[in-house]
């Protein structure tokens, strides 16, 4: 097995509805490995399809057709260095129009008013320059882009990323503990969740700071720190 530990840089604010309070928008400092998965291309890489033959006809979210059977598994992004800015952005709305056979009682039930007045709400967003860690953990061999787009605003992000070739010496069990986010429906049964932190965001919430027992690997990252993650991680619906 080969893993691709990767950080990445972000180039533009990045926006995710993670959650929605009234009018204001907040994004989480972690980034789901759906999203990560999708923004690198690799929706539709299975045993049928080595080459993604991805393609979005609707806005419909397809996980379980898009990611089933995959020769790789992508984690979420864990934050290393992020700061957070607050943006008010204009709705592009039209609902303004009334017609006289409706009264300003059921207008405000419709959600309309009588009269030209904009509506705004505000965002809370990942800052420029603001930097994440995940791993890619895969069968065979991966063409990595260096530039990838994420979020609403479709945010240009940087990858740098270090290859780590693994042997049957990095599989270990027992009981460990992992410090770097985890969707826990990828968790091979096989390995049993002892405590952890939630971090609650759709379509699935993550957890964190996870002590489980069980199988897992174990390996060291460019910065010479040793890293624990589940064995047989897989996208599972």
């Amino acid at each position: 097995m080969i893993i691709y530990e990767c950080l990445l840089e972000l180039h533009d604010n990045l926006f995710f509805a993670t959650r929605e309070m009234g009018r204001f928008y907040e994004t989480s400092s972690a980034i789901h490995n759906y999203s990560i998965t999708y923004a690198l291309g690799f929706a539709g890489y299975n045993k049928n399809f080595p080459i993604s033959n991805y393609s979005c006809d609707e806005q419909i979210p397809k996980y379980k057709d898009d990611l089933s059977d995959m020769f790789l598994y992508v984690t979420p992004a864990k934050p290393l260095d992020i700061k957070f800015d607050f943006n008010t952005f204009k709705f592009g709305e039209a609902n303004y129009y009334l017609t006289s056979t409706v009264g300003p009682e059921q207008a405000r039930k419709l959600g309309v008013t009588s009269s030209n007045q904009p509506s705004f709400g505000k965002v809370k967003e990942i800052s420029v320059g603001s930097t994440f860690s995940f791993f890619i953990l895969s069968e065979n061999e991966l063409f990595i882009p260096k530039w990838i787009r994420l979020g609403k605003w479709m945010s240009k992000a940087e990858l740098n990323v270090n290859k780590i070739e693994l042997s049957q010496s990095n599989i270990k069990e027992g009981e460990y503990f992992v410090n770097h986010p985890l969707n826990p429906l990828d968790i091979h049964k096989n390995n049993k969740l002892i405590n952890f932190d939630i971090i609650a965001m759709p379509p699935s919430s993550l957890i964190n700071n996870a002590t489980l027992k069980g199988e897992y690997i174990e390996f060291e990252t460019a910065n010479k720190k040793t890293m624990k993650l589940p064995a047989n991680l897989k996208y599972t619906f």
